[in-house]
């Protein structure tokens, strides 16, 4: 265990190698690389320098795709407005970071951002809340894990249905038919929806003929 490690390496070499290519590609289309590069060489494993992009458009892999390392990119905005149809000009959605010292602000930019979590002068730490769901928009999966929506997806819905009125023998609906369960069913809804009040009260004289007809045995 070395402690002195305050960013840890990528765990496959394929993933690196996504990093590395993301970076090349952003400084090949003008973008400015500034890197922090500590790293010993002797013992470089996994590890990428911590990396920041400068200019970065989404013209831009870093900008497109998942990087999942090291790297930040910066990208001036004129407005709020500006900055957030930039963030949401993208086909994924995971986590979003709003940071600034006026929190109401902060809150209607997050309602604006099309992504799964947004956390405010703070970043990923969401992720280790059990309580609080976990997904994303977009390409960014669906379905959601944590919290009591990932609880949920872990289970099966089952509907039970009972009639609780006394006496019942039968609903409205069964066999046989006939013009006059027609007519009642359709008076229920002129009943529960017209605007005429004549076809609402012939229509719950109906309903009533029918509902009658529930506790018959015939």
């Amino acid at each position: 265990k070395n402690f002195n490690v305050t960013v840890g390496s990528l765990t496959t070499e394929k993933q690196l190698d996504t990093v590395k290519k993301h970076v090349a590609d952003a400084r090949e289309k003008g973008a400015s690389i500034f890197t922090v590069d500590n790293i010993e060489k002797e013992k470089q494993g996994l590890f990428h320098p911590l990396t920041v992009i400068e200019n970065a458009n989404n013209e831009m892999l870093v900008q497109n795709e998942e990087t999942f390392g090291p790297v930040v990119t910066v990208t001036k905005f004129k407005s709020v407005e500006e900055a957030i149809t930039m963030a949401n000009d993208s086909s994924l959605g995971l986590t979003a970071s709003v940071w600034t010292k006026d929190k109401t602000k902060a809150h209607k930019i997050a309602a604006q951002l099309e992504v799964g979590s947004v956390m405010i002068n703070d970043h990923l730490m969401s992720h280790g809340l059990a309580e609080t769901p976990w997904g994303g928009w977009k390409e960014s999966g669906y379905g959601r894990t944590h919290g009591y929506l990932g609880l949920e997806a872990m289970t099966q819905p089952r509907v039970v249905i009972d009639d609780i009125m006394p006496g019942l023998q039968k609903n409205m609906w069964w066999h046989p038919h006939s013009k006059q369960v027609y007519d009642g069913l359709k008076g229920g809804m002129n009943f529960l929806y017209s605007k005429n009040l004549s076809l609402r009260f012939s229509g719950v004289l109906n309903l009533v003929k029918v509902f009658l007809r529930s506790f018959r045995k015939d």
